[in-house]
């Protein structure tokens, strides 16, 4: 709120950019952007709310605890259910409904407390790039006035990355223990 007023003012008042008689039309177009992300949030919690009352949480925890002992396996499995989760949910609900019913089962594939949370996060920021909700590809189309699909094809090599570091963070748990170790 102070970065955005100060903004507004530098604007204003420094680069003489804006006119106070602007400031109606901007606050339309923030308020249709913003209204574009809270149907999207809606949405997802509506989808959360009906995953809880049907008891899917638990039923996907059974499915995955029952296929395999394997603690590589097991994370996998994670990673590809959060990897699809993560298109489809706020990260915010993903929290509230995943961690719980989550870090037992992270806990159980030998994943450390600080690597579980790091692999959540990148997963739930993949999914913030990936249709078909990635609420980031909707508010870069927005600020940019590029289309979703056009923004969506450019960030291929970014997503890549990502799950290149995802998978490394996976295998290679000692990564995300690396800078906590400097500071002891």
């Amino acid at each position: 709120m102070v970065g955005a007023v100060y903004c507004l003012i530098v604007a204003i008042l420094v680069y003489k950019e804006l006119r106070w008689s602007d400031m109606p039309g901007i606050l339309l177009k923030s308020a249709k952007a913003s209204a574009k992300l809270v149907i999207i949030m809606a949405i997802g919690s509506v989808f959360s709310y009906i995953c809880i009352s049907e008891g899917v949480p638990e039923m996907i925890k059974r499915f995955i605890l029952s296929i395999s002992d394997n603690k590589l396996v097991i994370l996998l499995m994670l990673n590809v259910f959060l990897l699809f989760l993560g298109c489809i949910l706020d990260i915010l609900v993903a929290t509230i409904i995943l961690v719980p019913m989550l870090v037992p089962m992270a806990d159980a594939a030998g994943s450390t407390s600080s690597t579980w949370p790091m692999l959540f996060v990148i997963n739930m920021s993949i999914g913030l790039l990936t249709p078909p909700v990635g609420y980031s590809l909707f508010v870069a189309s927005t600020v940019s006035k590029v289309s979703v699909e056009r923004i969506a094809v450019r960030e291929v090599p970014i997503l890549v990355t990502m799950i290149i570091i995802l998978m490394l963070v996976m295998l290679f748990p000692q990564i995300t223990l690396f800078v906590p170790g400097l500071i002891r």
